[in-house]
């Protein structure tokens, strides 16, 4: 696999194109399934009723009331609203696209931004994306009382675009807030994913969501399997999650060590096409040991500094705030470099036409950062 960076300038502005042949029929379900299922009691016989047993059912009967009312008023869903469900959005467009042409958009860390509005009327007017990739903190506080408030705002500020498109989101910090069960069983609810890891299938490409903050050894293996299975039948495999695996922001050594792993090698061992990240609030682009990585954490929470910057590798692409000017900065891959006085919001478009894929970063403002070809 081949993957390499074009040169973009300032002035070069998004243009949209779709190709008519894929509207076409076609029925793809996603393997991403979560059933529940609910056993009540079981009675048989007559038993013989008593003033006592009546009284002692009415006292039982209004615990009960108490106790769902409870459970209502901790929902993460506002009344009425169903959960923002992926699935079936994704068999709708798998039904509509019948060739292996789409579109999807990659973007991160929101956390309620004031600014997040002006990247998602872009992303609707000029990207068209088919579905999106959502690289995990989506709120501020996803646990306890705070998480069932912020996700019931995120329905307000949101929800309509949930309901246009599949959106996969991943887990991050903030989903799992300081009651990191409480916050998984937001995120679950209010989604209906109920794992922290899960893949799925669309046309010639397979997705895998991977788990906060890293992988257990049993993890491990479930990956592994993931990819083996994708790469013997010869699919495209992007790989989307909270913690990158390298990063010139501000995260730490500890946080992201920037050095292979584990997991990293399952990524070569099995061309997977792109690992695309959050959490360290810049932007950044690498090639390391012939896999893609990139940080696409631009979705309106502050912009982190970059810190890291010396451990960038030529041909590399980053924005952030440099430390010592307090500007925003863009580096392209030829080295020149941009400065912003405004915080600047972005994300990533990658077009799959086949075995071609190119994925390219646009601000809001419908300028190319950046630019590679996956494939």
């Amino acid at each position: 696999m081949q993957s390499q960076s074009t040169k973009s300038d300032r002035d070069h502005r998004f243009e949209h194109h779709r190709d008519a042949d894929a509207e076409k029929a076609h029925s793809v379900t996603p393997p991403v399934s979560h059933c529940r299922e609910e056993q009540g009691p079981s009675w048989s016989g007559r038993p013989r009723v008593s003033l006592w047993s009546l009284i002692l059912a009415t006292v039982v009967a209004t615990a009960s009331t108490l106790a769902t009312a409870g459970t209502n008023i901790t929902s993460a869903l506002p009344p009425s609203e169903k959960p923002f469900d992926p699935k079936p959005l994704m068999d709708q467009l798998s039904q509509r696209i019948s060739i292996d042409k789409f579109r999807f958009a990659v973007l991160g860390d929101s956390k309620h931004s004031p600014l997040l509005p002006e990247l998602l009327k872009f992303m609707d007017e000029k990207v068209k994306p088919d579905f999106v990739l959502y690289t995990g903190d989506i709120v501020e506080n996803g646990a306890e009382e705070e998480g069932v408030e912020q996700y019931r705002a995120l329905a307000k500020e949101i929800g309509t675009e949930l309901r246009q498109r599949p959106w996969w989101v991943v887990i991050g910090n903030h989903e799992l807030g300081r009651a990191p069960q409480s916050g998984t069983d937001h995120f679950a609810e209010f989604f209906n994913l109920n794992s922290s890891r899960y893949s799925f299938t669309f046309r010639n490409a397979v997705f895998v969501a991977l788990p906060y903050p890293t992988l257990t050894p049993q993890e491990e293996a479930w990956l592994r399997d993931e990819l083996r299975s994708a790469s013997a039948v010869h699919k495209l495999i992007f790989v989307f999650n909270h913690v990158p695996f390298y990063t010139v922001g501000a995260k730490s050594a500890r946080s992201v060590p920037n050095r292979p792993s584990v997991v990293t090698k399952l990524f070569e061992q099995h061309g997977v096409m792109a690992v695309f990240s959050g959490h360290d609030h810049v932007y950044y682009d690498t090639v390391r040991e012939g896999i893609p990585y990139i940080i696409s954490a631009g979705a309106g929470a502050q912009t982190y500094e970059l810190m890291r910057r010396a451990e960038a590798v030529p041909g590399d692409v980053y924005y952030g705030i440099d430390p010592k000017t307090r500007q925003g900065v863009l580096h392209r891959a030829d080295g020149r470099e941009e400065t912003f006085s405004e915080q600047q919001v972005f994300l990533n478009v990658v077009d799959v036409d086949g075995d071609s894929v190119t994925c390219t970063c646009y601000n809001a403002a419908g300028e190319k950062w950046d630019e590679r070809q996956l494939k």
